[in-house]
């Protein structure tokens, strides 16, 4: 059963007091724009063709076209009413109840999908150490004190950039975790972590 519109939920209409809850503390946040890859910035600063190479070795190109703003009232609307069973995502969105599974939203956005590099997965001759040093030239590595300003190469730093904030998003961007050294081996070692990339 559906409660009556109330106008402080900008339209949208909730199925019990469970979402109407969790709209309202939604609704009440502050709000973040979407980060994403600017095209046209890295193009200017000569480094989108090497970015989107590191991206497509692991298969995780299509994340290069995540561009859109977002939009607050849809989004309280499916963070009140989202949940997960049995790999089915259900959700509601603009009053209307909707389910997709984990593998169709990877591939309507281009995420990493069974047949591209998974984070766990191994990668032969990768050592975290050995490839810190090589991105830096520093001494030892240390994740919670791994600055990406200590990285030499530009193109290094804006896919890690990217990483941090569309991968695995978190708001401090200035370290380096070991998840995001790893990706970063991957991209730039295709021959390494025997996925198929094309």
């Amino acid at each position: 059963p559906t409660q009556p519109i109330d106008p402080s939920h900008c339209g949208v209409v909730c199925l019990g007091p469970i979402q109407q809850g969790k709209l309202e503390s939604f609704l009440k946040r502050g709000h973040a724009i979407q980060k994403f890859a600017h095209a046209p910035s890295l193009k200017e600063l000569h480094v989108y063709n090497q970015v989107k190479t590191m991206f497509r070795n692991i298969g995780w190109h299509g994340l290069l076209r995540v561009h859109e703003l977002s939009y607050k009232v849809p989004i309280a609307e499916f963070l009140s009413s989202v949940y997960l069973d049995h790999g089915i995502l259900y959700f509601r969105l603009m009053n209307q109840d909707y389910e997709i599974s984990l593998d169709q939203i990877n591939a309507i956005v281009g995420a990493p999908t069974e047949n591209t590099f998974g984070p766990t997965d191994p990668i032969q001759g990768y050592f975290d150490l050995t490839w810190w040093t090589q991105l830096t030239q520093l001494h030892p590595y240390v994740s919670n004190a791994a600055k990406s300003s200590s990285l030499i190469h530009p193109v290094m730093k804006v896919a890690h950039r990217i990483i941090a904030s569309l991968v695995a998003p978190r708001e401090e961007r200035r370290t380096i975790s070991t998840l995001e050294l790893k990706i970063l081996y991957a991209m730039t070692h295709p021959e390494n972590n025997l996925i198929p990339h094309y």
